[in-house]
């Protein structure tokens, strides 16, 4: 604590970071893991995790997925695998259906 308070002392500007445990000055920017950010934010590689199906659709996509598996309807399946790819919500009914016709075609 006595450092960091002789580094503002002697002018340098900045703030020391309590967690860090060191001196950052106003202009830096400190690289964040891509496991620790935030989802919105571009990861130190440069990908963009914003891509892909968003929160709804994962959660939409994960129950179907579920409802499907427990009920043996593989139409429910292939509808939130398709949600979970990133399709909107026309294309995985789409899916569904050609899945269904297919089933009925098999018996």
């Amino acid at each position: 604590m006595q450092q960091h308070q002789a580094m503002a002392a002697e002018g340098r500007e900045g703030h020391f970071n309590e967690i860090t445990q060191r001196w950052e000055t106003p202009d830096e920017r400190p690289e964040i893991a891509a496991s620790q950010a935030a989802s919105t934010m571009p990861d130190s590689d440069g990908h963009d995790a914003s891509k892909g199906p968003s929160f709804t659709q994962q959660v939409n996509g994960f129950a179907k997925r579920f409802a499907g598996k427990l009920t043996g309807k593989e139409h429910e399946v292939a509808m939130g695998d398709a949600l979970l790819d990133g399709k909107n919500v026309d294309q995985a009914r789409a899916t569904a259906e050609a899945v269904k016709m297919d089933q009925q075609a098999q018996r």
